[in-house]
């Protein structure tokens, strides 16, 4: 099974790097795009979910931590309302450029561009783990020009973040399913906390991709199941 899905590259040093010149390549397009639908929208403004996470960023830089944007820039008086209605990592994500002085909503979307580059390399990655390069270019390709993925970006959405973190999760657990082992239990328990954080919905992936995934490991003893379950639980 591991001879199938895993091309040996330490064999083919010239294809592994017209495969990352390729790959380059198509990151390069999907950022382009991305970039391209921002700016085709430069005055955009926050609003729904969006308004949210780009205020609630901004409070979150200027000290006024966690609270409900919408209730204090819409309501007399200012109210502090702490909240964990919207899960927390894109409020960190967009707080980068805002705690570096870079304060507008064009920059923000502009930035989140990085990000939608990191899913395509992360997508391509994991799939290279499932079914090789050619399919790893594929998939690529499909996450850079498919608008219902490069959308989130121009809206400032947290959805920008699903494609990257998905990636990472089944990156991780066919490393997992492949090798099952303390490292790779680790590894798989990090993508999946941190993913829980980014969309509260991924928590599911715990139960419906990891469970599974360590309780049939039947390479392993019962009791080494479990405990590479409980690693993995751990750093989650």
């Amino acid at each position: 099974m591991t001879d199938q899905v895993t091309e040996p590259d330490a064999d083919k040093g010239p294809a592994v790097r017209h495969w990352g010149w390729w790959l380059g390549g198509i990151t390069a397009l999907g950022v382009v795009i991305r970039v391209i639908s921002v700016l085709g929208r430069p005055n955009r403004t926050p609003g729904g979910d969006g308004y949210y996470y780009f205020y609630g960023a901004k409070l979150l830089v200027h000290g006024k931590g966690f609270i409900n944007p919408f209730l204090y820039f819409m309501t007399p008086g200012q109210p502090h309302v702490q909240t964990a209605s919207w899960p927390p990592l894109f409020v960190f994500v967009m707080a980068i450029p805002q705690a570096l002085g870079i304060d507008s909503y064009l920059a923000a979307r502009l930035w989140l561009c990085v990000f939608g580059a990191g899913a395509i390399v992360v997508v391509a990655y994991a799939a290279r783990e499932i079914s090789g390069r050619r399919v790893a270019l594929i998939a690529a390709f499909l996450v850079a020009v498919y608008p219902n993925i490069w959308m989130s970006t121009e809206l400032g959405l947290s959805e920008t973040m699903t494609p990257l973190l998905v990636g990472w999760i089944l990156w991780m657990a066919y490393r997992f399913w492949k090798n099952p082992g303390v490292r790779t239990a680790i590894w798989m328990g990090v993508s999946l906390g941190v993913s829980m954080l980014g969309r509260d919905e991924l928590s599911l992936l715990s139960v419906f991709i990891f469970v599974p995934l360590a309780l049939l490991a039947t390479t392993l003893t019962l009791r080494r199941r479990f405990e590479l379950l409980g690693i993995g639980a751990l750093c989650a």
